[in-house]
């Protein structure tokens, strides 16, 4: 079973670490959002610098008319490396990985200044991290 994992923003990653990390089980895709000029008149205390901002983010649209598909919190949902609580399906290895992949996103800089300087210069994106795992499910009896 394949499974997307994408980042939220640096300052979201120093703050919550991998419970910033989004899990999606349909491969999402990166969606630009802009205000448009009707959007922008409409605003009550809209300025020029407003123009051209939205919110953007990952998004997985009208999967088989069920609309938008949300997206999990890797963290709650694999956990952060350790086996503590029960409840979440710890794969070993799985949270170190994403880490790695996440520190080879932003160049094996420094975690607490590097990553923002390196994203500040350009270097790399959130839309450029898209991680695709692939794992192995088994049932029980």
């Amino acid at each position: 079973m394949k499974i997307w994992v994408t980042r939220d923003t640096t300052g979201s990653l120093h703050a919550g670490g991998l419970e910033r990390c989004r899990v999606w089980f349909t491969k999402p895709t990166y969606h630009y959002a802009y205000v448009t000029n009707k959007q922008f008149d409409d605003c009550p205390f809209g300025n020029n610098e407003m123009r051209g901002l939205g919110r953007s983010g990952w998004r997985v649209q009208q999967i088989h008319g069920k609309g938008v598909v949300e997206d999990i919190s890797f963290g709650k949902l694999f956990g952060y490396g350790e086996a503590e609580d029960p409840l979440v399906q710890h794969i070993d290895g799985l949270a170190e990985y994403v880490w790695k992949k996440l520190n080879e996103h932003y160049g094996n800089t420094e975690f607490v200044n590097g990553w923002y300087e390196y994203e500040k210069a350009g270097l790399c994106k959130q839309e450029d991290f898209l991680l695709e795992i692939e794992l192995d499910v088994k049932f029980n009896n």
